[in-house]
């Protein structure tokens, strides 16, 4: 019989993984052309049908600039509309733009509006160094700038776009008059400004992040419930004849893949018209939504979303009625004690949330909670 040296072998290597070119919504796969198909409408039907009976949302009971935000939610029957700025996950909410391949087509754009011919395989300092002379010829002609791109009124987001343009450079031309290289200069302007409005938006929505568990380890572990010394609130979804309100229709689930979207295709239509229901479609489904599978899909993750203060002007949103409240099993005997008293005054069943010995998993207590409180 041959020894096996386990000194020499080790353990097993590890299977690489194949990126999964997937997208994952409620726990259905969709590939990108199934989920770009997809018209905003259909998305809303499908979510509504699997949006759950229940959804949770776990709360770090943390005292922050003077106020306890967690302890207002339950008192209230609120939800704070979080800055997306303020999220763990630094991918969270933003749109995947390839800024070079943006900056080189706005170029080409606005080099066609003005009558230039074009080589459309041309790089972005080709078509700097053809478009700068191509204008300054014009302009030394006695042309003036706004005439050679052709704007005569401000009617159309198009026109509004050309005219920013136009003042961008004036303003660089103006204020950097003996600097080198200032048409590059002029058009790295305002390209960049176009490209900050269009990342920008983002910041404008607002978020409230919920699950469809109370008995998530990560969810209990982590800042959200504050290493388990937080507590967890359980709210009731109106059934599925009832979801008409302004809740249910920004009620979305969140959209799971390895793979990140580009959207450079929609983002060059926002600097041409106004954005309609299917561009924002695209927004939503691959910004404010999108999240990466291997690290987030374990929280199933439900949102709320606000653009602008669109759901509450002070960002606190009243949302649907509570119907549990689940402690967290590090919790201290005085904040224990604060929620269980909320909770009985506001007439909210409240139970314990505890490690199974058996298991990777939580479940509740068998115990009152008032028994834990010495």
């Amino acid at each position: 019989m041959k020894e096996t040296n386990f000194l020499q072998e080790g353990f097993r290597k590890p299977e690489l993984e194949k990126p999964d070119p997937y997208y994952y919504v409620c726990g259905g796969r969709y590939t990108y052309e199934e989920l770009d198909k997809m018209t905003w409408e259909e998305f809303g039907l499908r979510r509504h049908g699997s949006m759950p009976s229940k959804l949770y949302k776990y709360y770090s009971n943390k005292v922050i600039g003077g106020r306890n935000y967690s302890k207002e939610s339950l008192e209230n029957n609120t939800v704070y509309l979080q800055e997306i700025k303020k999220f763990d996950d630094n991918y969270d909410c933003t749109l995947s733009i390839n800024i070079e391949e943006f900056a080189r087509l706005r170029i080409m754009h606005y080099a066609k509006i003005c009558g230039m011919e074009i080589n459309e395989k041309w790089d972005y300092n080709r078509y700097v160094a053809e478009f700068s002379s191509f204008l300054y010829n014009k302009m030394r002609g006695g042309t003036d700038l706004e005439r050679i791109f052709g704007i005569k009124q401000l009617s159309t987001q198009e026109d509004y776009r050309r005219n920013i343009f136009c003042l961008t450079l004036k303003t660089v031309f103006l204020s950097c008059k003996e600097q080198d290289n200032i048409w590059q200069t002029a058009f790295y302007k305002a390209i960049s400004d176009e490209y900050a409005d269009i990342t920008n938006m983002m910041n404008r929505f607002r978020v409230a992040c919920f699950t469809t568990s109370p008995y998530m380890i990560n969810m209990w572990s982590n800042q959200y419930a504050d290493n388990n010394q937080g507590f967890c609130i359980e709210y009731e979804i109106p059934d599925l004849s009832r979801r008409t309100d302004e809740l249910c229709n920004n009620l979305f689930p969140v959209i799971y893949s390895d793979a990140r979207t580009d959207v450079l295709d929609k983002c060059l239509e926002y600097n041409e018209r106004k954005p309609d229901a299917e561009y924002l479609s695209v927004i939503y489904k691959y910004g404010a939504l999108a999240k990466s599978k291997s690290m987030w899909k374990s929280q199933d993750e439900w949102r709320l979303i606000s653009y602008d203060k669109m759901l509450a002007d002070n960002y606190n949103c009243k949302f649907y009625p509570i119907t549990r409240v689940y402690l967290g099993v590090n919790m201290n005997n005085a904040q224990r004690r604060e929620i269980i008293d909320i909770c009985k005054r506001r007439g909210i069943p409240c139970v314990g949330v505890v490690r199974n010995n058996e298991r990777y998993q939580m479940m509740d207590c068998e115990k009152m909670c008032e028994e834990c409180i010495k």
